[in-house]
């Protein structure tokens, strides 16, 4: 294919565009930002106190644990006795309204102190009581490696309340920005749901993968920042159901916005971290995370095996432009239309064109690359792309630089940012899935 007919391709011109403009992530979470400017207006004496408090609650649940319901339903559930361990730290809540607040009242801890950090509540009557009640209870530390707060999980032979509530937002402790984890959130990181599934990891990997479980509520912008700032791509495990691969593709399209792609696994149908490592100890989970791949190649694949090629294609748009090519050659080939078709498709969920309406995958013989037909202009430039992201990039710095010179015509290259950097980050939706 000539450089010309690769200068006129829309997708190549959108490739162009991405690599000429700056990056652009979302402005920060200005909640983050406002309780980071709030903490250092506090006092640091008092900051020091909130999380001495913690600690004292801490100690307090894990003093119950042992011997209790709690202790049995965790231990069946990550398939490892974890009372005393000092990382996961398990404790459980007795069924008892003012337990905790009569025990923190004997340490000196004033009722006003413990409605601050967000061990207890005022009920409607009037009275101070504990938050965690007939719970197991797991503590959520924060960067700092202290306690910011909790998150329990109803006892199954007592339901009735909701399934997990954690601390309330105090200047500690936000559930859009912290992960319940065992170990400090860094290096590689797997993405669950519930702590029993974080447990489940970092058990099953001997720590060499950080289980981090998002506290019942979706990934959200604040956990999107902190990813960001890991050396290593996270790998996103969600239940392998409809719910599962709906909240894998919404974590998938937030951390894009990011530059970060993250790697993807599941288990079983029907099965979470939590229930591999029961079934398969800790080579099911390692050789699970050993399958991670890529989220993006991973959803494409599970929408063109359901038919879904817009969805496909509209997965292939949140990735790094050094992907659109193959990525359109695939879904080409898996949805049987032609290359160009895809590519034009494509080009205009990049860069928030008029939708390319595209017909159903239907199982037919595959055209374009499978059946030997002209795939379309540009491809054979771009294809290297399945080498190496340094090659594609190279050939099309080469063609920018053509254009000017004025070797080439130069077409009109999009000048606006790439649509899939400016949608609108949306409040996440709360879950009640996981341990």
């Amino acid at each position: 294919m000539s450089d010309p007919d690769l200068a006129n391709d829309a997708l190549t011109r959108a490739a162009l565009s991405a690599w000429e403009e700056p990056s652009r992530r979302p402005a920060p979470s200005p909640e983050r930002d406002r309780r980071a400017a709030a903490r250092q207006w506090l006092d640091p004496a008092v900051v020091d106190r909130m999380y001495a408090i913690n600690e004292l609650a801490a100690q307090w649940f894990e003093s119950h644990y042992e011997g209790s319901w709690a202790q049995e339903h965790l231990t069946g559930r990550t398939h490892v006795d974890l009372a005393g361990d000092r990382g996961a730290r398990p404790g459980c809540a007795p069924d008892r309204w003012r337990g905790l607040v009569e025990h923190l009242q004997s340490e000196g801890v004033s009722e006003e102190e413990m409605l601050q950090v967000g061990v207890a509540f005022r009920s409607g009557r009037g009275r101070v009581v504990d938050l965690m009640r007939d719970r197991v209870v797991m503590p959520v530390h924060d960067d700092t490696g202290r306690i910011a707060g909790f998150v329990g999980r109803e006892n199954p032979d007592n339901p009735g309340t909701a399934k997990y509530i954690n601390t309330k937002r105090t200047e500690l402790f936000d559930k859009g920005e912290l992960f319940c984890s065992a170990l400090p959130v860094r290096g590689q990181v797997a993405i669950v749901e519930g702590p029993a599934d974080a447990l489940a990891i970092t058990i099953g990997s001997g720590g060499r993968v950080v289980g981090a479980g998002t506290l019942g509520t979706a990934l959200t912008q604040g956990h999107a920042e902190r990813l960001a700032e890991l050396a290593q791509e996270p790998i996103v495990w969600r239940d392998n159901d409809g719910p599962g691969w709906e909240a894998a593709e919404r974590d998938f399209r937030l951390l894009t916005q990011y530059g970060v792609e993250p790697l993807m696994t599941t288990g079983p149908e029907g099965a979470d971290p939590a229930d591999v490592l029961k079934t398969d100890g800790a080579a099911g989970i390692q050789t699970r995370l050993d399958q991670a791949r890529p989220a993006g190649e991973v959803l494409i694949k599970y929408h063109l095996s359901a038919g879904r090629t817009s969805e496909a294609v509209s997965v292939a748009a949140e990735r790094e432009p050094c992907y659109w090519a193959p990525d359109a050659a695939r879904i080409a080939n898996a949805a049987g239309v032609e290359v160009q078709a895809v590519r034009d498709a494509l080009a205009a969920h990049v860069t928030g064109a008029a939708e390319v309406t595209l017909p159903l995958a239907t199982g037919n013989e595959p055209r374009g690359v499978a059946a030997g037909t002209e795939p379309g202009a540009g491809f054979e430039a771009v294809q290297a792309a399945d080498t190496g992201r340094a090659s594609v990039r190279e050939q099309l710095q080469t063609l920018a630089a053509q254009q000017r010179a004025g070797v080439v015509e130069r077409s009109p290259v999009v000048a606006a940012q790439p649509a899939h950097f400016q949608r609108n980050l949306s409040s996440s939706t709360e879950s009640e899935r996981g341990m």
